[in-house]
């Protein structure tokens, strides 16, 4: 879920090089606290592997994504996403076009700061192009790392209808706080191992509020991902529910199999 009051930006590009024609207005934000407002251009030295950066601070982060984009290693990637975070991690399908392009890193910018947050601008050249800086929140962690956890206004593309693992939970759990028995089910696989909700079973959902509260990506194994979804009930937290999301052949994800915990379904 966004912080609604910066405008987000998810491209959906005609061709590939539309991708860099996309500028979007940006909102002036104060320049304060950790950065100084400083902007820190690329060293001499760009092409850091992402394994080897220590992530001390949001540059060091913005440094090793724009790295890891550039060598199309989408496990680092979205190694650098915070699990908790607002930013959700890279399908393998909206992944597909970052192999065709060269990135590099020109620029950080920080923005603003709040206590263990800084949001901060990326320049990045993509095919050796400018195009507009792209905007992130990036929060310290309890170990001291730095993370991105939101994207403001940030370079992401999204097929036409497709979902992420994250998107697909989401939107289950609003389904159900909805009680929207058809739109439950219609996230639910027709062939998985997670049988559709039947209306009898549906009853008891209409008597509670449903709050998704985070997602986490357990493991992905590329059209399979283990995710575990925080989500009260009632107003109640539990504990996190495990689930097996698979990626159709459609590019949309949907819940496949409940691994432990409630299945919310019969």
């Amino acid at each position: 879920m966004t912080d609604n009051s910066t405008p987000s930006r998810e491209y959906r590009p005609s061709t590939r090089r539309g991708l860099l024609k996309s500028t979007a207005s940006l909102a002036a934000l104060p320049v304060v606290g950790v950065t100084s407002g400083q902007t820190i251009p690329a060293s001499t030295d760009d092409k850091v592997e992402p394994s080897r950066v220590e992530c001390s601070s949001p540059e060091a982060t913005a440094r090793a994504y724009v790295a890891a984009l550039d060598t199309a290693d989408r496990t680092a990637v979205n190694e650098l996403i915070a699990d908790a975070g607002d930013l959700a991690p890279w399908s393998s399908e909206e992944f597909d076009w970052v192999e065709a392009f060269a990135f590099e890193f020109e620029r950080f910018h920080g923005v603003e700061a709040e206590e263990r947050a800084v949001v901060g601008d990326i320049d990045i050249t993509i095919g050796g192009e400018d195009g507009p800086p792209f905007r992130y929140r990036f929060r310290e962690l309890d170990t001291g790392r730095w993370k991105l956890w939101e994207s403001l206004d940030g370079l992401r593309f999204q097929a036409e209808g497709g979902l992420t693992p994250r998107d697909a939970a989401e939107s289950y759990i609003e389904a159900l706080d909805g009680t929207d028995l058809e739109a439950a089910n219609e996230l639910i696989a027709d062939d998985g191992d997670l049988d559709p909700w039947t209306s009898q079973g549906f009853d008891w959902v209409e008597a509670f509020a449903f709050e998704f509260v985070g997602f986490r990506t357990v493991r992905d194994d590329g059209q399979d991902v283990i995710g575990e979804i925080d989500f009260t009930i009632g107003g109640n937290d539990g504990p996190p529910y495990r689930y097996r999301f698979r990626e159709l052949d459609t590019g949309r994800w949907k819940l496949w199999e409940s691994l432990d915990g409630p299945a919310l379904s019969r």
